[in-house]
């Protein structure tokens, strides 16, 4: 990688995320060192995205987009994954890494070359983001993931790394079955949590009832074959914060009376199964409990 220039495009798949764009834009033209090009994806808008799209890649030349149909209705996974497909396809060979940026996020100036220093500092860090901040009763807040998850709203794949792991499940999880599938092919991934962005659309909020949300994790966690042991952990510890959340295992429940489709990646399933051991829920509940801890003294210092 030039680290006088490193190469990079930025693919956003957008639907109904005109009054975003403009903001996200803003946030891609500071940068220390542009994108080689950032591909917008309208992916069946009813708004004016496609005119804010437009307008935007006649005010910079690296800008591009295009436009696919979309779904009826708000419809979780599978469109995003699509327009994300599309837009990799008219990548430049050039491009060493690819983001996948939501239309509903910014970030610093320099967010791209501090994360763009990791992969050149790691030959192995195949997928990595920032640390993720959510607005929440009006203060700006970190939210916390355990390793090796890697946000999906504002992350970047290595060039080769996304290329082995290609083509990205078309389903809601995609940004987790594609970390499992980095790891199995020997990739490291990794949330860079000193490297913040801001995502202004708090996680679920298009899914409407919190407790939908829920279920649809645990739709994916059937899917990819959880341990009920750890399900049933990561449900008590999710609890104590949000009240919905046995409605994870409802959804499993539901994926499994209706047999519904389960992953067919036997590595992948090794590996899930693997890290959902007993012998590592101390080293994952550590974690959760550290990024708890921080968040409430972040909350606290801010009064």
């Amino acid at each position: 990688m030039n680290a006088a220039r490193p190469r990079y495009a930025v693919i956003t798949p957008a639907r109904d995320e005109a009054a975003n764009l403009m903001h996200l834009a803003a946030s891609l033209a500071s940068q220390l060192v542009l994108p080689e090009e950032w591909i917008i994806v309208d992916n069946g808008s009813t708004d004016e995205t496609a005119a804010v799209a437009a307008a935007l890649s006649d005010r910079y030349e690296w800008v591009r987009w295009t436009s696919i149909a979309g779904e009826e209705g708000h419809v979780r996974g599978a469109p995003v994954v699509r327009a994300f497909h599309v837009g990799i396809t008219q990548v430049r060979p050039t491009a060493e890494f690819v983001a996948k940026v939501d239309a509903d996020v910014t970030f610093e100036e320099d967010y791209f070359v501090r994360l763009l220093s990791r992969f050149a500092e790691d030959p192995s860090l195949g997928i990595a983001s920032g640390g993720c901040y959510e607005l929440v009763h009006s203060h700006w807040r970190q939210r916390h993931t355990t390793e090796p998850n890697v946000w999906g709203a504002a992350r970047i794949y290595r060039r080769s790394c996304l290329d082995a792991i290609l083509p990205l499940a078309d389903r809601m999880g995609w940004d987790v079955i594609d970390v499992l599938r980095a790891r199995v092919a020997n990739w490291r991934t990794h949330t860079c949590d000193e490297i913040p962005f801001r995502h202004h659309r708090v996680e679920a909020q298009r899914d409407g009832a919190r407790h939908l949300h829920w279920l649809r994790q645990g739709e994916v966690a059937h899917y990819l074959h959880y341990r009920p042991t750890y399900l049933l952990l990561r449900t008590l510890h999710r609890v104590r914060r949000d009240r919905t959340a046995p409605a994870l295992l409802w959804g499993f429940a539901v994926a499994a009376v209706q047999r519904r489709q389960r992953c067919e990646e036997p590595s992948v399933v090794a590996h899930v199964r693997e890290q959902q051991r007993l012998r590592h829920i101390r080293r994952r509940a550590i974690e959760a409990a550290r990024g708890s801890e921080s968040s409430r003294r972040a909350a606290a210092a801010r009064g």
